[in-house]
């Protein structure tokens, strides 16, 4: 009995800081939607990286190639470019698209 009344108030103050950030953890843990929203929009972020990389290296690549090629294959080659990123951007996402469960 006989405690200082400023201690007990810190102490009542620290539990309360404790127990708020118990339960923030708590309810991130428990909010997974969110969770899963943060991972796949870190992984679409991811994806769109290395589809502007593969689109930077294909479209130099075309320009190499097309210096050397007469102009009805350079103009084949270039229509070919938008699909290639097209296919290689649809193979990515369809790869981190969430799935639904079974």
């Amino acid at each position: 009995m006989g405690q200082d009344p400023s201690r007990i108030d810190r102490q009542i103050t620290a539990n309360r800081e404790h127990i708020a950030a118990t339960l923030d953890a708590i309810g991130y843990r428990a909010n997974v939607p969110a969770r899963l929203a943060e991972q796949s929009d870190a992984i679409l972020s991811s994806a769109v990286n290395v589809v502007d990389s593969v689109a930077t290296r294909i479209s130099d690549a075309s320009r190499a190639t097309t210096s050397a090629l007469p102009n009805a294959a350079a103009v084949r080659i270039r229509s070919l470019v938008p699909l290639a990123i097209a296919y290689f951007f649809g193979m990515l996402v369809g790869l981190t698209w969430p799935r639904k469960a079974t």
